[in-house]
């Protein structure tokens, strides 16, 4: 099994430098890359937050299953992890929700949601708002990349610079996977 950093070296070196866009974020100690040519976000983790817990899921009982930022890179462990959400058996936190939508972006986490069944994804308006919804309860707004608080009886978020954002729904609804944001 590779590390973080020998899977980043593999892709330098297997893509070619000139085809990824790099962001190094010194603060949560990731590197992003994107593939221009397969227009692909991928994300290397630092070892602190790999150890870090972002979603938790009640299988396998007794102690269930933790979740970092490595293991939702991959597909199956989200599949699981949302198929745990269908129940009320899984929670996914602010960081967990911000790498979800980060990694996979929303047509990614359309796809997934498309084979776990937690979801229901006929109405992609209303798949979205909720997706959104469950996001904004754990304390992350997909909308605008910030983490908070949000109040659902008023509809509003307050980040964690204290900026208070009223969440427009209607606009959220009528979003349409290929067209939204990541």
């Amino acid at each position: 099994m590779c590390s973080n950093a020998e899977r980043f070296n593999q892709l330098l070196h297997s893509n070619g430098s000139a085809n990824l866009i790099i962001t190094i974020d010194k603060i949560n100690r990731s590197v992003y890359a994107k593939d221009i040519k397969y227009q692909k976000q991928l994300l290397f983790v630092g070892e602190e937050m790999e150890k870090e817990i972002v979603a938790w899921r009640k299988q396998p009982e007794p102690k269930g299953t933790v979740y970092s930022p490595g293991d939702l890179s991959r597909k199956e462990a989200v599949i699981a992890l949302f198929d745990g959400s269908k129940t009320s058996e899984a929670y996914i936190n602010a960081n967990g929700w911000q790498f979800l939508f980060t990694y996979y972006g929303i047509k990614g986490l359309f796809e997934i949601d498309s084979i776990s069944g937690w979801l229901d994804v006929s109405d992609e308006g209303e798949w979205i708002s909720r997706l959104v919804y469950f996001s904004l309860l754990a304390g992350y707004n997909p909308i605008d990349g910030e983490k908070g608080d949000y109040d659902p009886d008023s509809g509003k978020f307050i980040s964690m610079e204290g900026f208070v954002k009223m969440i427009d729904w209607d606009a959220i609804h009528q979003m349409k996977v290929d067209s939204s944001t990541k």
